[in-house]
Parts: structure tokens; C-alpha cells; sequence
């Protein structure tokens, strides 16, 4: 607020200046005016006593402020003493301050990953490309399959593993790279503490060094090869050196509690498995905010795909105690499970359970895999994932067609680095190379049900 003093000695409030600033209007007012305003004792005392009220007001502003849940993300990274960040897991708090990218509110957690994930960017030497040359177009047909071109990509991701049918389990060899062996340490953004203990509320914390963090914490990482707005990695305990596969219920759970802490339900969490996609064996997740500029429902296309709900048997019912749902796609290029639960703890834990109960089955048979986790739009209070059992990558790629599907491509983000692949793509062709050369088979895909929810 600042004050305006007109030549008639009005006193008029202008709501439209900053608060901070009202004093320096004031003095210019006072300056340019020739009115003698001090010469007259009553507008003295009123002015004595209308400053005296807006100071307590701002002072009372300051302190709402800088003590509630719109904290100050950019204060608090240039103050930390060594730019490092602990984020500490519990409901979302909304950052009240500013708005998404795309103009809808964000939370705490939104602010801090975006704020972070630009400031990289912007220092233009931390990522491989930037994302202004990638083009992007929605398949005719209905599907819905986004077909993007990331010219970035083409020789500069590292190539996923594949290992032969007999290595979907592979312990981490020392000399391969792993996410402690970093080249740019600014790769790194901050430090997630997944918990749903009430008593450790969600916030942002400064610490000194690594080794004041927890034995569950997961470092948060940009991932340099990003596909999209703020993608990152998420790598749970990195000094324990976790292989990629298998994948348990308690890294499972951790992921949801990630994607649960945003606002935004744009923001999407998946991993892949070892042959499924995955170029590091050293376990991490990937999530991102994904571009629904041309998607009006929000949705990709697997996450719209009609499904059937599966009748679970007795193990399986009294794992999830009726807290998680699991369906079957029954129109979709990729065979694909649909698990959904309550967004509580209980509900995030049981959902965990259940996935793994999946993944164990898929060792056992060793069947590669996929998923992908969300927050539905219109359900705000449930928790989505989808989940693609699949065919080992490498094994057709002379008819894949540039494709090289994981979590993302199943989905139906569809990523070719190559400019004749991406004029070229239908829906029809990428249907025809998801269903043939990577989907497990329809014989295949029942067994697995039968065992995954028994």
C-alpha cells in the first residue's frame, strides 16, 4: 500500500504499489507537493497514526508470510550452506505465491522441483540439450498417441541395457557408471524423505552435509536426457548401490509418496526394469510433468484405455483388504494391468504390496516390465498405476521402426529421435510394433494375471 496526497490534502489509499514500498511514495508525494501538510497538527496526528497502523499491519504480513506453508523456495537455496535440500514427505502444502508454467496452482513440493529443475537449465551446462527443438503432434485415429521428435536424444542417451534372458537380475559391476559417479555435481536438486508419520510434516530443511541424511532418504536428480518439463530422477539409498531389478515394495511405496506430494496432476512417476528400458542398472524411478497441450482429457492414451475389473482371489484380497482395484486393458496395443488404489497411507502401502506381489511373478517367469504411476484428474482421491509386463527390448529392432518403447512410449508418449520416423509414424504402425514386437502375448499375459492377483 502506499499513500497518494492530492493538492486538496485528501489522503487516498492506492491498493495497486507494494506494500514495502509505501514509505518511498509517501516522501515523493510529500517532496512534490507544496501543500503545507505539517504546518496543520491534526493531519500530523493522523498521519502519525495511519503509518503507525500500516507498519503493524506489514509487520504482521511479514511474520503470516514467512512463517506459513508459502515458504520461499528461492530464499531458502540461496541461503543453505551448501545449496543443499531436504524435503521431508506429508500432505501437500500449496505454495501460495506463484503459479505452474501452465497458469494452475502448485504445490510446495511443485515449486521447489520447477524452481530447481529451471535454475539448471538456465545455467546451460548441466543438461545434454535443451528441449526448444523438440516437436510434438497427436496421431490421427482416436488413440490419442502423442508423437514427439527429440533431436537431443539421437547419440547422446546412454543406451539402454539388455542383457541376455538369463540377467534380468544383475548385480552393479564397479565399473559401469552409476548415479555416484556424477560429472556435474549441480545434477543433483535435493534430498527426498518419503514418510507418512504425522509427526515429521512435509517441508523444506537445510542440511550441512550427505551424512546428516536418513538411511531411507532418495537423492532427486535432473535427469540430463529430459524428455519433458521437470524430469528427474529419483534414486533411493544411492550409496547402497541398489541394482535396477528386482524392485520392492518399499522403493514402490516411496515413489508414490513422491508423485503424492504434488498438486499437479500432470505429474507422472515410472520405472523400468532391466531389458525394459533402463540405461543405468543402479535403481531409480523417472518422473515428470507431462504436456497436456495436446491431450484435452489430461490423460494418455493407456490411462483412457477401457478396462475390465479383474476378480482378485483370496491372497491378493486379503493383502489389499479392499483398498486396491486391479483391471485389465481390453483395447490397448499393450497388454497391460491397472492398479488403483485409496490416496491414504494405507491405501499407498497396500497398493505397494500388491504391485510387488506383480514384479515377482514376472522374475519368476522372467518377463520384463514396466509402469507407470498418476494422479487421476477428475479422482483426486485416488492413485493410478499401470502396469506392463513386455518382451526384452532388442530382440525386433529391425522392425521397430526407431522405436524404443519404455514406460513413457507404453503409455503413449511416443519418442523417435529421428526426423523420418516421426513424419512417418501412424497410429496404426506404432499400434502394430507395440502389439507385435513388445507386448507379451495374450496366452502369457492371462497366466500372469492368474497369479498376479490369486
Amino acid at each position: 500500500v502506499s499513500l497518494g496526497l492530492p493538492v486538496n490534502g485528501t489522503i487516498v489509499m492506492d491498493t495497486n504499489h507494494n506494500a514495502r514500498n509505501y514509505a518511498t511514495g509517501l516522501q515523493q508525494t510529500l517532496t512534490e507537493t507544496s501543500i503545507p501538510i505539517f504546518n496543520n497538527k491534526s493531519v500530523s496526528r493522523y498521519l502519525v497514526i495511519l503509518l503507525s497502523t500500516l507498519g503493524a499491519w506489514l509487520l504482521i504480513y511479514l511474520l503470516l508470510h514467512y512463517t506459513s506453508g508459502a515458504t520461499n523456495i528461492t530464499f531458502m537455496i540461496s541461503t543453505c550452506p551448501s545449496s543443499l535440500l531436504q524435503y521431508r514427505a506429508g500432505r501437500p502444502q500449496l505454495y501460495k505465491e506463484s503459479p505452474t508454467r501452465y497458469g494452475r496452482p502448485q504445490s510446495l513440493f511443485d515449486h521447489l522441483v520447477l524452481t530447481l529443475w529451471d535454475e539448471r537449465m538456465g545455467q546451460g551446462d548441466v543438461f545434454k540439450y535443451r528441449l526448444d527443438a523438440t516437436q510434438r503432434r497427436l496421431a490421427s485415429g482416436g488413440m490419442g498417441f502423442q508423437i514427439e521428435f527429440n533431436p537431443g536424444r539421437a547419440g547422446r542417451r546412454r543406451k539402454p541395457l539388455r542383457p541376455d534372458k538369463s540377467a534380468l537380475i544383475q548385480p552393479i559391476r564397479p565399473e559401469d557408471f552409476n548415479f555416484n559417479k556424477l560429472s556435474n555435481p549441480r545434477e543433483k536438486l535435493f534430498v527426498f524423505a518419503p514418510s507418512t508419520s504425522t509427526s515429521s510434516p512435509a517441508g523444506v530443511h537445510c542440511v550441512k552435509s550427505v551424512q546428516e541424511l536418513g538411511a531411507s532418504d532418495f537423492l532427486v536428480l535432473v535427469n540430463i536426457n529430459a524428455i519433458d518439463y521437470g524430469h528427474v530422477l529419483l534414486v533411493p539409498r544411492p550409496n547402497d548401490l541398489i541394482p535396477q531389478s528386482p524392485l520392492k515394495s518399499d522403493m514402490i511405496e516411496a515413489s508414490l509418496l513422491f508423485i503424492f506430494q504434488s498438486s499437479d496432476w500432470r505429474f507422472r512417476i515410472g520405472y523400468n526394469s532391466l531389458g525394459a528400458g533402463a540405461s543405468v542398472n543402479h535403481m531409480h524411478f523417472q518422473a515428470w510433468y507431462f504436456d497436456d497441450s495436446l491431450n484435452p482429457s489430461g490423460l494418455q492414451p493407456a490411462e483412457e484405455a477401457p478396462a475390465k475389473k479383474i476378480k482378485l482371489g483370496p491372497q491378493i484380497s486379503g493383502l489389499t483388504r479392499g483398498l486396491v482395484t486391479v483391471k485389465e486393458t481390453t483395447n490397448y496395443p499393450v497388454r497391460s494391468l491397472v492398479y488403483e488404489s485409496h490416496r491414504s497411507a494405507d491405501g499407498i502401502r497396500r497398493l505397494s504390496h500388491a504391485i510387488q506381489r506383480c514384479i515377482d511373478v514376472c522374475i519368476k517367469k522372467d518377463i520384463r516390465h514396466n509402469f507407470l504411476a498418476s494422479l487421476p484428474k477428475n479422482e483426486k482421491d485416488k492413485i493410478r498405476v499401470m502396469f506392463f509386463p513386455r518382451q526384452p527390448e532388442g530382440l525386433n529392432d529391425e522392425e521397430s521402426y526407431g522405436i524404443s518403447p519404455a514406460f513413457p512410449e507404453f503409455s503413449g508418449k511416443i519418442i523417435f529421435v529421428d526426423q523420418e520416423g516421426y513424419n512417418n509414424a501412424t497410429q496404426n504402425s506404432i499400434s502394430k510394433v507395440l502389439t507385435d514386437n513388445f507386448s507379451v502375448s495374450q496366452s502369457v499375459f492371462q497366466e500372469l494375471i492368474a497369479e498376479c492377483v490369486a
